[in-house]
């Protein structure tokens, strides 16, 4: 661009000529495209890449967002993937015990799929997946795989909220196993658990209520949190709060 940001004022954007912001030799640098056709189809084999797998379908929705003409667009999308699996850098996958659907995946990263395929996942713990990490940018594909649908809610007004403002998807092993919203209270360092909801199904063992203690010390020592305390959230039910008290008291 002719423009850059030269500083910011609270909110306030104070702009200057390119050619004052950045040094010369990194002006001087060839255009690393050829046109917009290999830009396009850089990014989407950038954002497959990020994704780990993508819907061989090509269905438009929010994880194909801020890709020019690709993201907004269904055929020149189509046509750019086209393009990468001739030159032999995308291939296909099926999950098993799923809908049949082929996922797309960069070759480079056909190793690593393998690899993965025989990891045992751990049982010592959950881990809470932020609701913009890359695992959830294509829901309708969770929804698929783990049988886990999602929606974010924060721009929803509380009262059409189904679960919570900020909730986590919580994964087991591989699974998703629960939701949960939480909120960190910095000025009492404490970690405040306002609601917790088990996925259909899910038999709770001492197993999993272990990993459930593990995964909250771990993330309150990430939050540099004291505690944890029960608010009069959502819980599921009598015996869940016995659960989550119980483990409060463990790491209170």
């Amino acid at each position: 661009g002719k423009l850059g940001i030269h500083h910011r004022v609270n909110t306030r954007r104070h702009f200057d000529l390119i050619e004052r912001l950045l040094p010369a030799e990194i002006l001087a640098q060839p255009k690393p495209f050829e046109g917009a056709q290999d830009y396009l189809e850089w990014h989407l084999l950038r954002r497959i890449g990020s994704m780990g797998l993508v819907s061989l379908g090509n269905g438009g929705g929010e994880h194909w967002g801020g890709i020019q003409d690709g993201g907004r667009y269904a055929k020149p999308r189509k046509e750019a993937i086209d393009r990468l699996r001739q030159k032999g850098l995308l291939d296909s996958v099926v999950i098993e015990d799923t809908s049949g659907k082929e996922y797309l995946f960069r070759q480079k990263d056909r190793e690593c799929l393998e690899n993965a395929a025989s990891l045992i996942p751990s049982s010592n713990t959950v881990t809470f997946i932020a609701p913009l990490d890359n695992l959830m940018w294509n829901r309708s594909m969770i929804e698929d795989i783990f049988g886990f649908s999602y929606t974010w809610e924060v721009y929803k007004p509380k009262e059409k909220r189904e679960y919570g403002y900020y909730v986590l998807p919580v994964l087991y092993k591989d699974q998703m196993i629960a939701r949960t919203d939480m909120k960190f209270d910095s000025k009492t360092s404490t970690l405040k658990l306002l609601g917790w909801w088990w996925e259909n199904g899910i038999q709770l063992d001492d197993q999993i209520v272990t990993a459930v203690q593990n995964g909250l010390e771990d993330f309150i020592a990430y939050l540099g949190a004291g505690s944890l305390s029960l608010e009069n959230g959502n819980l599921s039910n009598k015996s869940d709060r016995q659960i989550f008290d119980q483990i409060a008291r463990k790491l209170g």
